[in-house]
């Protein structure tokens, strides 16, 4: 049992997620606070933690005082909503982030990061099912 706190607040990379994922094949994370732009940095590690589990079919047990959807306090999920907003301004302006404006992108710094979490959650939801089940862990059935 870990908390968020051991592997989301502190500098860890993908390489440490890489080692617990070929250690455990089920993980039981605990204490998760609600996340957003405001902790951006443990929001960062906490994305990249579940692509290394969800790519590696490691089981994830979240032991949390909300439920999955409501991960994102009430303003930062307004943040996951105005994503589309954000693109359409992005678009209208004619910025490019591989482009001469690229710096002015950074008025939009935290969308991106939002977006990715926005995935993160997806994969949660999938990872609780008992397809992902049946294909993860020690590769038994789960009923």
């Amino acid at each position: 049992m870990c908390s968020f706190g051991e592997l989301c607040d502190q500098p860890l990379g993908a390489a440490d997620y890489l080692k617990l994922a070929s250690h455990f094949h089920t993980i039981l994370l605990r204490d998760l606070p609600e996340l957003g732009p405001f902790r951006l940095a443990s929001l960062k590690r906490f994305t990249l933690l579940i692509d290394v589990l969800y790519d590696n079919h490691v089981r994830l047990l979240v032991a949390a005082h909300r439920p999955r959807s409501s991960l994102v306090c009430g303003e930062n999920h307004r943040s996951l909503n105005l994503l589309d907003n954000h693109r359409q301004l992005i678009d209208d302006l004619g910025l490019s982030v591989n482009g001469r404006n690229t710096p002015d992108v950074a008025l939009f710094t935290g969308a991106e990061d939002m977006f990715a979490f926005a995935r993160t959650l997806s994969r949660l939801e999938e990872m609780c099912t008992p397809a992902y089940w049946h294909r993860s862990g020690p590769k038994r059935s789960v009923d």
